[in-house]
């Protein structure tokens, strides 16, 4: 993992970095540990996820940011089958406004976020075997959020949030493509 973060005539704010994965799983079954991990389909991944973030100041309360990552995460179950699945991949691209007001004392940041998934891990309902996973193929998640931190008196703070996530399944191989993904409030 690495990441650097510069600073340019002292309202222009950079950010990269990246960060590289390796990942083994599998799971293996038998009545011992030696015939368990004779039994093991072990799956061997790699990624690099790299990072890029831009905030500009135009004034010192508040703030323009975009930001672009994309994440790694390996699925550590097996299908009905027995096979192995893909590892889970993302990319997310958010922008939006932050300002402070009140001396600082609270700060208000609005942001619009697109994030995308494949491979993502979920329960094989067709199997009997309880323990059995599918991947559906890909899925969509896109909103905005409102977020409002203070501290208005040195007793009182307040924390507010508002989140509008709408998050869809947009590539499936089971009939679910368009619909809401599970999970997501």
């Amino acid at each position: 993992y690495f990441q650097d973060h510069i600073t340019l005539w002292d309202k222009l704010h950079i950010l990269g970095g990246g960060r590289y994965d390796w990942a083994t799983t599998g799971r293996g079954r038998g009545d011992s540990f030696d015939a368990a991990e004779a039994d093991l389909p072990s799956r061997k991944d790699e990624s690099f996820s790299p990072r890029v973030g831009i905030l500009y100041q135009p004034w010192t309360w508040a703030s323009i940011y975009g930001n672009w990552t994309t994440s790694f995460g390996a699925n550590n179950g097996v299908t009905a089958t027995g096979a192995t699945i893909d590892p889970e991949i993302g990319e997310q691209f958010e922008a939006g406004v932050k300002a402070e007001w009140f001396d600082q004392r609270l700060t208000t940041t609005l942001a619009y976020y697109h994030l995308t998934k494949e491979n993502i891990m979920t329960r094989d309902f067709t199997s009997p075997d309880p323990f059995a996973v599918a991947a559906i193929g890909k899925a969509r998640s896109q909103g905005i959020e409102f977020h409002l931190n203070g501290q208005i008196t040195d007793e009182l703070s307040l924390i507010g949030n508002y989140a509008f996530i709408d998050a869809r399944i947009t590539k499936d191989y089971s009939g679910l493509q368009g619909h809401r993904l599970n999970n997501v409030p």
